[in-house]
């Protein structure tokens, strides 16, 4: 499969999905996958010293509300590279406005990784792992003079809600 067949590889169910993976942990490097070429783009490398505390990526054959696949933060130990597809279940989300924009981000575990085998719901997180991941999301574009605005974190249930709807979005765009 060439990764341009990522970008609409069936996604599975709201309750165990796909996930690529476009940035992975500890990266400062902003990567994403072209639909059109199935290239992996350096977008930009973060202007601050953060980094992304969590592997990023998207549900494939989704379409969120900015118009791209619906974004996903995936908890792991270690690193995955760019293009890599994992299977993954949805423990919460954070809702968040980005430069005026819905830009909510669900935040899974992975299904293969037994460290995370008993996590079903982000009230399950150490309160500083929601701190690390709020506050990146809070600051990685500020100097850029670019602002998000945090809404919050919603539940597990809320965040299957939110692939549902953009399952359908996606459906619906096809059509």
């Amino acid at each position: 499969m060439n990764s341009k067949n990522l970008y609409f590889l069936a996604s599975g169910t709201i309750d165990e999905f796909k996930v690529v993976i476009e940035i992975p942990y500890g990266s400062q490097n902003k990567y994403e996958l072209d639909p059109e070429t199935g290239a992996l783009f350096l977008d930009r490398v973060l202007y601050s010293s953060e980094f992304y505390p969590f592997n990023y990526g998207f549900i494939p054959s989704t379409k969120a509300e900015d118009g791209d696949a619906l974004d996903v933060a995936v908890l792991l130990t270690n690193p995955v590279p760019p293009a890599t597809v994992l299977r993954a279940k949805a423990i919460g989300m954070i809702k968040k406005v980005d430069s005026g924009d819905i830009d909510n981000c669900v935040i899974a575990v992975p299904v293969d990784d037994p460290r995370f085998s008993d996590i079903s719901d982000i009230s399950q997180l150490p309160a500083h792992k929601l701190k690390e991941i709020e506050d990146f999301f809070a600051n990685y574009k500020r100097l850029q003079n670019k602002v998000s605005v945090i809404e919050g974190f919603f539940d597990a249930a809320t965040a299957k809600s939110e692939i549902a709807k953009y399952l359908n979005n996606y459906t619906e765009f096809k059509k």
